[in-house]
């Protein structure tokens, strides 16, 4: 039996602020062809804009919030930039599947 460090069980405690959502559904890669597909870049563009514009908005009301409860009511309901960001990459990605289903079924009509 080998020496042990302490007599005591460690403690571990998993900190999260509000509203953070939890990142870990694994890794997808976009497809290198998709890039220069060109509905894919106009419709992946105007979602990115839109995006940024929600950005720009959202932290020109926060710096007029006057303390943290402000700043939290302000993000409810998925109205913060995680939540956001994570809902426009889903977005991008189901409009990349949808984009290649599309092509794929163009190039077997061929």
């Amino acid at each position: 039996m080998g020496q042990e460090i302490s007599d005591h069980d460690p403690v571990f405690i998993k900190i999260m602020a509000n509203n953070l959502l939890y990142c870990g559904e694994g890794l997808w890669r976009l497809p290198d062809d998709m890039v220069k597909n060109k509905k894919f870049r106009q419709m992946s563009e105007k979602k990115l804009r839109a995006y940024d514009k929600w950005v720009q908005e959202y932290l020109l009301n926060e710096m007029q919030c006057k303390n943290a409860q402000d700043i939290k009511d302000l993000r409810k309901g998925g109205q913060n930039p995680q939540s956001k960001w994570e809902a426009l990459k889903k977005d991008i990605k189901r409009i990349a599947v949808t984009t290649a289903e599309e092509e794929k079924r163009r190039q077997i009509k061929k």
